[in-house]
């Protein structure tokens, strides 16, 4: 998966170990010029010297089943083929921020989605559900008692929103 931003290219895919995630970042500006030397529609730029910085991340002790970059390329969720846990990631230290649990049984992973401000994540399985969760460090609303609380779309939510999926 690549990050959308232009201000920072970074790469992730999966490692050569088990569970790993290799996270390779790329200075644009060098991109930008070793494109423009070899020209735009050269396909053998060589980007390994473009790069600015590599990462591993060890995500998990299972086989890596999906995992997307935010939009800037800050962060890495990632699910194994367990299907039961997604792990939130950050890409520069490779360090755990958060995990959030999709259910207690196997779930085949399909997809993983960051909002663009990275507030929220969504997921969804085989099993027929969309599960979308508040991220640390979300956005808060305050709710009548004056507590905060996580709110989408202007109702309030706890941890986790699940939707069935009819077909």
């Amino acid at each position: 998966v690549v990050s959308s931003s232009q201000e920072r290219m970074v790469l992730a895919c999966p490692g050569s170990q088990k569970g790993r995630v290799l996270v390779v970042f790329y200075d644009p500006q060098q991109v930008a010029a070793t494109a423009d030397q070899k020209g735009n529609d050269d396909p053998d730029t060589p980007l390994a010297n473009c790069r600015d910085k590599t990462t591993i991340v060890a995500a998990h002790e299972a086989n890596l089943a999906a995992m997307q970059l935010n939009f800037d390329g800050t962060r890495l969720a990632t699910a194994s083929d367990k299907g039961t846990l997604i792990r939130i990631y950050d890409t520069e230290s490779g360090q755990q921020l958060q995990e959030v649990r999709r259910g207690a049984d196997r779930a085949d992973i399909y997809c993983l989605a960051f909002n663009v401000n990275s507030t929220w994540l969504a997921a969804t399985s085989d099993k027929g559900t969309v599960h979308v969760w508040a991220l640390a460090g979300a956005a808060k609303g305050t709710n009548s008692n004056n507590a905060r609380e996580d709110v989408l779309a202007g109702y309030p939510v706890r941890d986790v929103l699940s939707f069935f999926i009819l077909l």
